[in-house]
């Protein structure tokens, strides 16, 4: 036994390193988590307040959504419609989030079921979607890098 133990030098070496870092792994997933989840919850607040300060300050300067038509909007066009109050929305629950923790913790990925209530540009949007959102961790700050969202068929099974 002794002699594998001394020919497995370098995978012992990787043994011991991965047991040494893996707990400080985990804190860190869970760290990033945490923030995340933070995160999730200004912006639903900013999103039911309409405010579009917060909101700019958690979309990044080359944020892309993808609407529910498949429209594309830029951070600016987002911000805008608010500021326009052309999109308001007077309820937003979550349900069903995962939080995936990616790129050594610089990056996560939220995906979720939000119920919807209100309206965009008058037309009624209230409904059950399933979005994505991406964060990445810029020079120490999160911000929302993506943005994807569509319509849950009442048929499929919630």
């Amino acid at each position: 036994m002794r002699r594998i133990w001394r020919s497995a030098g370098g995978t012992r070496l990787l043994v011991i390193v991965l047991l040494c870092c893996a707990p400080a792994f985990a804190a860190s997933h869970r760290e990033v988590h945490k923030v995340i989840e933070q995160l999730e919850a200004q912006w639903r607040t900013a999103q039911l307040n309409n405010d579009w300060a917060t909101m700019d300050k958690l979309l990044d300067t080359e944020y892309t959504g993808i609407s529910t038509t498949g429209q594309i909007q830029t951070k600016e066009q987002a911000i805008a419609v608010r500021k326009a109050h052309t999109l308001v929305l007077t309820k937003l629950n979550f349900s069903d989030v995962k939080i995936n923790v990616h790129a050594g913790g610089s990056a996560a990925v939220v995906t979720s079921i939000a119920d919807v209530v209100g309206t965009n540009g008058g037309d009624d949007i209230s409904g059950r979607y399933r979005y994505m959102r991406v964060y990445e961790k810029k020079l120490g700050q999160w911000h929302i890098v993506n943005f994807i969202a569509t319509p849950i068929n009442a048929r499929m099974p919630k």
